[in-house]
C-alpha cells in the first residue's frame, strides 16, 4: 500500500500534477497521511474549487508506474 492507494481505497478525492499528489483535506485523509510520517505535505486552497487540498510532492504512484513501464 501507499499514501495514494490508501486514499483511493478510502474514496478520498485525489488529483495530481505530474508526480505530485493532491488530495482533499478531511479528517480521514489526515489520518491516512499520518501513517506516512516521512512524507512532507502542504495544505493549500484550490483555485479551482476553493476547497482546502493537501499536496504531497512525488507521491502520485501512476506517474512513477508509467516511468517504469508498469500498468
Amino acid at each position: 500500500m501507499s499514501l495514494y492507494t490508501d486514499l483511493v481505497a478510502a474514496g478520498i478525492p485525489t488529483d495530481n500534477h505530474e508526480a505530485d499528489l493532491y488530495f482533499l483535506d478531511c479528517r480521514e485523509a489526515r489520518a491516512i497521511a499520518a501513517k506516512y510520517p516521512g512524507i512532507m505535505v502542504r495544505r493549500f486552497i484550490s483555485q479551482c474549487d476553493l476547497r482546502v487540498w493537501v499536496e504531497a510532492p512525488f507521491m502520485f504512484d501512476p506517474f512513477w508506474n508509467a516511468k517504469r513501464g508498469a500498468a
